[in-house]
């Protein structure tokens, strides 16, 4: 799985060799776009490196560079930004509007 880290002896964690992964359009590689993904689902460091088998430090670099490749300042910023640019799909039901554009009913 990319160039994440595993748990060793005595829980310690320890890089595996460096692998190339490949980047598709937006610069983002594949691991950064699952990790853009869970993102979108609202996970933190720790939830993400559980479900990727890597460390939260890991994790967080992973966003780190995300953030860095959209020029987004916020987590919220990348995954709006994203979602407008077609990387990640947001669910039926949900919004990335702006809120000078939403319609709220009259009283």
């Amino acid at each position: 799985m990319g160039s994440s880290g595993r748990a060793g002896a005595g829980g310690r964690w320890r890089r595996r060799p460096s692998q190339p992964q490949a980047e598709d359009r937006s610069g983002l590689t594949a691991r950064e776009r699952e990790v853009l993904r869970l993102t979108g689902q609202g996970l933190g460091p720790r939830a993400m490196a559980e479900r990727l088998v890597v460390s939260p430090h890991t994790a967080r670099g992973h966003v780190k560079r995300i953030m860095a490749k959209l020029d987004a300042h916020s987590q919220l910023e990348t995954v709006v930004l994203a979602a407008r640019s077609g990387l990640l799909r947001i669910p039926p039901g949900e919004s990335t509007e702006s809120p000078e554009s939403t319609q709220f009913p009259e009283p």
